[in-house]
């Protein structure tokens, strides 16, 4: 098989990724000197040694119901309190171990023997960690020899060694609470205001990580902000979360839709029960479908409630024995209930984002402006490096720079803009005006109409006012044919009833009230043949409220003219090899959450149309692996490039020339299994078109998902004490032997900007770095929902969109048992038409039918912006 797939790619010319000596560097726009949050790391060892670790929690496989007990390693903190209490035991001599809580463990020196065990008993008293079972636990744990790792060597094995070393100090700091690659406890964090709404609390803290500079390893530390469940007596945690007044409310039990979200927000918290005088604490595993009163058990041959139970065995007189109970499991796999009157939940549980206030509202808190962010990135540093990891930083012989890495970076120049009436305009700090303007190609709206979900008063109005400032954008809009009230009237029926009254019908704009169903109407408006049309959804509140003026009235206008096939604006000056026919094309996959089981992956492909490039193609493909949802490569690409590729022929009748590919949505450790999977379909996408179509492939990987961050060294080079829209770093701090650079291409409106950070993977157009720069640069002013640079190629976000898109019809087709939330209390909205039961496993031929379920009138057209 391996011989097979380096056939295939000699074949298909798929080499190694592009060297970064092989590219020179890039020399467009000013220079500007940066202050970044990454700081040099001097190795003073030679070598460490590698173990490989194995922990079985003796008994675990007696219990029954947790995922945990079918595996050998169990939590990260857990392994982690094993291994400290066997090296406390003597088993390592006196070597200082990092442990990265799984399977790999370091240490200076070699063990007397290959293979080390030993069983450890590890006190769980202290309730740092949460056990059903009993309160001390057994670990046998085995350390097996890998062998010594040279540090002189820098590569992709060294840089995981020293991140190891760097982050085993806070992870066994009983006081802080680990979350991915970030670090948090309350003493870091300012919890003054941190109660949110949902039960939720917002605690700071850091994220600590090794990366590779140009010439030495980087310690990159950030502020994080996390989300965790507040601790509270959980008859006071059911009032908050259900947003009731007080707990006398809950005396009758709890409404079935009630007790449906609430199980969804407790399954797998953690609680401890106060009717005992020793300290118990238990995982919920769901929510009894009975009270308290109602729930009986047998105790000597006689039947009794867990309420009357409770008040017999502990004379505990329960005030609500109405509400249902607490369901965990025993070990051998039972049920057990326990009144919520007794519970509480911990402190230090990670909680997942239930709405969309919570993520605004955490988007609010968490913007810092670059100078207080660096001021604290600064301070975390030095607790890293004197307190949290000082010990296996003096054990393995790391130094710190105290001092941030400064860089030489560039500015480069904005694109010039192409508008209506042969006009142009130079975006200043990533941002222009419409104000008098009009959009390059002004769409036709010849039939269109309003449908009032929401009950305002002001709809007639609005249309007005959309009618008259579209005209002065050079659109062409007629006066709507109508403008209904359909409140509480289901999508369905008001899509059918509009497309039976008027049959040319192009766009409807639905006026949204609480309860509509807005992924239904996406799904029927853009997949049912008889009920097709283009739909502009708008909270009715927002046309309502003060901000409905001029400025968002434009912006709902630059929706709805790409949306139609209008270009907003477009790139007056392309680089000199976009002059040729070529295609852009924007890939993401949207992965579902670790726990849904049910929903598959989603991939997306967009392909530009046009030379401005403002029109795309669009495909979307459902994907899973054979073990899980989670397919981190594209499956269906080469059927989409396909699709794309024959698109493009049919508007321009010519094929491209280039090729440039922008992918979002993959990880570092994915990178060369994307890269030899993807370039290998796109390659074979082209040639069964035809078999001499060889066209030059760019292939660029961007990811925003990172933690790097800079800031202007001197204040005269800043705006709100950001770095400039257009700012590149490619020295320094990108990676020693790749070709890779960072590029913030949008202005920071709050908090610290964000650079985008490219990898280019593959390049057989032998690009310079002024040209990928930019392109790249110029593809973040052709976004068709803003006047605004943005902070990704538009092609990028185009896919994500239409991924998310995608999303939305799969939920209203009634496949994905999710549901919808009411943005205000959690609760389940009445407008879910969602399962609540299981939904059943899709086979090959279900997703590839989902897959190409938008109307083929709608894919030339951006019908998700």
């Amino acid at each position: 098989m391996e011989e097979d797939l380096s056939d295939l790619l000699k074949i298909y010319g798929v080499g190694a990724a592009p060297s970064r000596r092989a590219v020179q560097p890039g020399s467009n726009g000013r220079p500007i000197q940066l202050v970044s949050n990454l700081y040099n790391v001097s190795v003073q060892a030679p070598t460490v040694y590698r173990y490989e670790v194995t922990i079985d929690r003796i008994g675990a496989k007696q219990m029954v119901g947790f995922k945990n007990a079918r595996k050998n390693v169990t939590s990260v903190r857990l392994n982690q309190r094993a291994v400290t209490q066997f090296a406390r035991e003597g088993y390592l001599g006196s070597c200082v171990p990092a442990y990265d809580g799984r399977s790999i463990l370091y240490m200076m020196r070699p063990l007397p023997s290959p293979i080390t065990s030993a069983t450890v008993t590890v006190n769980l008293d202290d309730g740092t960690e949460c056990d059903e079972f009993a309160r001390k636990q057994q670990f046998e744990i085995c350390l097996k020899e890998i062998g010594p790792l040279s540090l002189r060597t820098f590569n992709q094995e060294v840089v995981q060694a020293l991140d190891i070393i760097v982050r085993t100090g806070p992870l066994i700091e009983p006081s802080i609470v680990p979350v991915g690659r970030s670090f948090f406890s309350r003493t870091m964090s300012n919890l003054g205001d941190a109660s949110m709404r949902g039960c939720r609390e917002l605690w700071f803290g850091y994220f600590c990580s090794i990366r590779p500079g140009q010439w030495k390893p980087m310690l990159n530390v950030n502020i994080s902000a996390t989300l965790f469940h507040e601790k509270l007596p959980l008859v006071d945690y059911v009032v908050k979360f259900l947003n009731k007044n007080t707990p006398d409310e809950l005396k009758n039990g709890l409404k079935a839709s009630e007790h449906e979200v609430l199980k969804r927000e407790l399954q797998g918290v953690k609680i401890k029960v106060t009717h005992l005088p020793y300290q118990r604490r238990y995982t919920v595993a769901g929510i009894s479908k009975k009270g308290a009163a109602d729930y009986t058990f047998e105790v000597n041959g006689a039947r009794v409630s867990v309420a009357d139970y409770f008040e017999n065995h502990y004379g505990i007189h329960l005030r609500y024995p109405a509400l249902q109970c607490v369901e965990t499991l025993t070990k051998d796999g039972n049920k057990n209930y326990i009144p919520m009157e007794v519970c509480e939940t911990i402190e230090g549980q990670h909680a997942k984002i239930v709405n969309s206030d919570q993520t605004a509202v955490l988007i609010r808190k968490t913007a810092m402006t670059p100078k207080k962010r660096f001021e604290s990135i600064d301070k975390f540093v030095k607790k890293v490096v004197n307190e949290d990891a000082a010990a296996h930083l003096r054990e393995f012989g790391l130094q710190v720079d105290l001092k941030p890495v400064q860089v030489k970076a560039r500015v480069l120049n904005s694109p010039t803009l192409e508008i209506g009436k042969q006009g142009t305009l130079k975006p200043r700090d990533g941002y222009w005006r419409m104000e008098g303007k009009q959009f390059f190609i002004g769409a036709e709206l010849s039939c269109w109409g309003v449908a009032d979900c929401h009950g305002s008063g002001r709809c007639a109005e609005f249309a007005k006012s959309l009618e008259r400032l579209g005209r002065n954008l050079g659109m062409k809009i007629e006066p709507p044919a109508f403008v209904r009230n359909y409140q509480k009237v289901p999508a369905k029926k008001m899509l059918s009833e509009i497309k039976s009254q008027f049959p040319q019908i192009v766009m409807t704009l639905v006026i949204m009230g609480r309860d509509t169903e807005y992924e239904v109407i996406k799904q029927l408006s853009e997949n049912d043949e008889s009920l097709l049309q283009i739909t502009q959804c708008i909270r009715g509140s927002n046309i309502e409220s003060k901000k409905c003026n001029n400025n968002f009235i434009t912006n709902v206008l630059m929706k709805m003219n790409a949306k139609l096939g209008g270009i907003n604006n477009g790139l007056k000056e392309v680089p000199e090899c976009m002059r040729e026919p070529f295609i852009v094309f924007g890939a993401d996959v949207s992965h579902p959450g670790p726990t849904n089981d049910i929903q598959p992956s989603i991939a997306a492909v967009v392909g530009s149309l046009d030379s401005t490039p403002s029109q795309y193609h669009t495909v979307t493909s459902f994907q899973r692996s054979s073990t899980c949802n989670r397919l981190e490569y594209i499956a269906n690409l080469k059927v989409m490039i396909k699709d794309c590729l024959r698109a493009f022929y049919r508007r321009n009748r010519t094929k491209p020339m280039t090729l440039l590919f922008y992918r979002d949505g993959v990880s570092e450790g994915q990178f060369e299994a994307v890269r030899v999977f993807e370039i290998l379909q796109i390659r074979m996408a082209c040639k069964e078109l035809q078999d001499d179509y060889e066209p030059p492939l760019t292939f660029i990987v961007v990811q925003k998902r990172h933690h790097v961050r800079f800031k202007p060294l001197n204040d005269a080079d800043s705006r709100h004490e950001n770095i400039p829209a257009g700012t590149v770093v490619e020295d320094t701090v990108t990676h020693p032997v790749n070709f890779d650079y960072f590029l913030c291409s949008h202005a920071g409106i709050q908090g610290t900007s964000k650079p985008a950070h490219y990898r280019v993977l593959h390049d057989d157009a032998n690009r310079s770095a002024d040209e990928l720069q930019t392109i790249s640069y110029s593809l973040c002013h052709v976004y068709g929902r803003c006047s605004r640079s943005v902070s990704i190629p538009a092609p990028v976000y185009y896919a994500h969109l239409a991924a998310a898109r995608a999303k939305d019809h799969f939920k209203a087709a009634n496949i994905h048992p999710s549901s919808t939330s009411d943005g205000s209390s959690g609760i389940e909205s009445g407008s879910s038409l969602l399962q609540k039961e299981i939904g059943r496993d899709l086979d090959l031929h279900d997703l590839k039918r989902l897959s190409s379920n938008v109307d083929a009138r709608m894919r030339d057209y951006l019908y998700y912006v």
